[in-house]
């Protein structure tokens, strides 16, 4: 599938797969996402109160998760809703919680930053895999990741910048949330 953007004497063509059956015509937003910029990184007077919005954000987390899975079961078929269910399982994984555990008791780091640093280590680990779906968990660990920093902290929002009414997103990773 390609994308014609551009208008006038440039246009550039970009070339990837929908995410939609269909045609669409409208300007086009190119955006990347990733990990959450500028994570707050400090020491925390107090790990165990760093612990519990931890556990706070994942019981959040797991309420939006949870949430998606019903609202997609709506719109698409349940093989392609049960990616939230991977998630929901990732959130709960305890090797992913322990690090982010570890560091913030071991280091008394902020739980932000605890989060940013486990995402970044499973996301290593998962590129490295000679498993082509295994490697593809990714942006998985990237989506879940940053739904836990949104809430832990709702000013680290990862999503989409806002949109123009009828705009055609472009994007090297759409993440499932």
């Amino acid at each position: 599938y390609s994308f014609i953007t551009g208008g006038g004497k440039r246009m550039k063509v970009l070339q990837g797969i929908p995410a939609s059956g269909g045609i669409a015509i409208g300007s086009v937003s190119r955006q990347e996402l990733g990990f959450a910029e500028k994570i707050p990184h400090y020491e925390a007077a107090d790990p165990q109160a760093e612990l519990s919005r931890l556990d706070e954000a994942c019981r959040r987390a797991k309420e939006q998760l949870e949430d998606f899975y019903r609202r997609s079961l709506q719109l698409v078929a349940e093989k392609n809703s049960m990616i939230f269910q991977i998630h929901i399982a990732m959130l709960q994984d305890e090797e992913y919680l322990g690090e982010i555990r570890a560091e913030i008791t071991d280091h008394r780091t902020n739980a932000e930053y605890a989060v940013s640093l486990a995402a970044k280590k499973f996301y290593d680990l998962f590129s490295k895999l000679d498993d082509a779906y295994m490697r593809a968990r990714c942006t998985d660990v990237v989506d879940v990741s940053n739904h836990l920093l949104y809430c832990l902290d709702p000013s680290l929002n990862a999503a989409l910048r806002p949109l123009q009414s009828g705009a055609v997103i472009a994007v090297s990773d759409l993440m499932p949330s």
